[in-house]
This record gives C-alpha cells, sequence and structure tokens, in this order.
C-alpha cells in the first residue's frame, strides 16, 4: 500500500550529461557552454536580436555558435521573464530587449573573454 503513493521507493535520478544537467542525453539538451542562444518565442522582436547576434557573432569569428531556441521548455530552464533573451556560456546576458548589432557584439565580446 505504501507504494501506492511513492513511499518506500527509491527515487530515480537521471545521470548528468555532458553539459552539466540532468537530461539524460549524451550531449545535452543545452547548448555547450560555450554556445551562443538567443531565446524567443517566434516574434519578430526574437528573430530581430537572432539576426543581429548572427552578425555580431560573425564580425568576431563564432557565427556558428548562434542558436535560436523557440523551445518553450528549454527557454524556461534559463528562467528567462522576458524575452527575446541573450545567452552566452550558459549565463543570461540580456533580456526584454532587442540588442543593435553593436550591442551585441561588446556583450559577446566582454562575455567571451569573461568579463560577463
Amino acid at each position: 500500500m505504501m507504494a501506492l503513493f511513492g513511499f518506500g521507493k527509491k527515487k530515480e535520478t537521471a545521470a548528468p550529461c555532458s553539459c552539466g544537467c540532468t537530461c539524460g542525453k549524451a550531449g545535452g539538451a543545452a547548448m555547450p557552454e560555450k554556445g551562443i542562444l538567443v531565446l524567443g518565442s517566434g516574434c519578430s522582436s526574437c528573430h530581430q536580436l537572432y539576426e543581429n547576434v548572427k552578425a555580431a557573432a560573425e564580425k568576431l569569428g563564432c557565427a556558428g555558435q548562434v542558436e535560436y531556441v523557440t523551445d518553450m521548455a528549454r527557454v524556461a530552464s534559463y528562467n528567462v521573464m522576458r524575452m527575446p533573451a541573450l545567452v552566452v556560456r550558459g549565463v543570461v546576458v540580456s533580456s526584454g530587449k532587442v540588442l543593435k548589432a553593436e550591442e551585441a557584439e561588446e556583450l559577446l565580446r566582454r562575455s567571451m573573454e569573461g568579463r560577463g
């Protein structure tokens, strides 16, 4: 009877994946630490930030690392309350604002240098 309510059962815990989360997938659901994510819902503001971040990343030589994330479960994992948001190396560096390409470039440069 106790097992019916979850008592007496061992809780299953997922093994951490390579990115440090507990999704259990090799390679992880989240972007690697060196990745650049634009979190958004698919609206025009989110697309504009994505384009500006791609342009900034291209100038810095890391354009291939930019990913546009619209999966709300994945967006929620970053505890972002306002979109669009920019995540660099797993850290939210901007939220609720469409950055110009120059602003995004400066944020990326500082984040990549570790001054975030």
